[in-house]
């Protein structure tokens, strides 16, 4: 429930929001939000299980196998988490996401997220007066679709080309939390700033937390 988590924006998104910021290298001023419930929510008890549906065998979004395994970087890593109905009535978190993010050197963003989307990745699209960059992350919904990580570069005036791969480090997250904590520790010992404070963990939950109310309230939010 949007009451217990902030929404999906404020839960998932400040990952995706975090790589904008220090990209666009800029404070958000204001951000505008559409969004709401297109596919889950709806009419079912809210004690509702997939275990124990009548429907559980023609349902799509049934959850057969409460235990599922998470892509933190530790091989066989695995949970079990509850199988209770997505159309149940209690249900409000959004399930999907607009955003549009004005910030103060005048550069405009607009954020996506999408919960029933076929696809599990992340893309960017940076486009400036002098060509566009793309990223995309190696989570691909195809086990035959096994794309490599890479950074796509493409200029304005000149059609010129480059394909950057990316290469995952060890650890969680492709290297990401190894890197987190040996910066942690590193700030600890020698009291230096870290490559990411508290005040850029603002930003980017000042983002997410004003999408989640202008999506609510209709109004373009101030984050300053």
């Amino acid at each position: 429930m949007r009451k217990n988590s902030g929404g999906l924006l404020v839960q998932k998104a400040t990952h995706s929001i975090d790589i904008l910021n220090w990209i666009v290298n800029s404070r958000a001023k204001n951000v505008y939000g559409e969004g709401g419930l297109a596919v889950f929510g709806g009419k079912e008890s809210n004690t509702k299980t997939c275990s124990k549906c009548s429907k559980k065998k023609v349902c799509p979004e049934a959850l057969i196998n409460k235990r599922i395994s998470w892509d933190y970087g530790v091989s066989g890593f695995t949970m079990e988490v509850d199988d209770k109905c997505v159309f149940a009535k209690e249900i409000d978190v959004y399930d999907h996401e607009v955003l549009t993010i004005n910030y103060e050197n005048n550069t405009k963003a607009f954020f996506i997220e999408s919960q029933f989307t076929p696809d599990y990745k992340r893309e960017f699209w940076f486009i400036g007066d002098k060509g566009r960059m793309y990223g995309i992350d190696p989570y691909i919904v195809s086990e035959k679709d096994r794309r490599k990580l890479y950074i796509e570069i493409v200029y304005r005036h000149t059609r010129k080309k480059e394909i950057i791969p990316v290469k995952l480090a060890p650890g969680g997250h492709g290297g990401g939390d190894p890197s987190l904590i040996e910066d942690f520790i590193s700030c600890c010992i020698s009291r230096k700033k870290p490559l990411a404070d508290g005040e850029t963990g603002r930003e980017s939950i000042a983002i997410c937390a004003g999408g989640e109310k202008s999506i609510e309230t209709k109004r373009i939010i101030n984050i300053r």
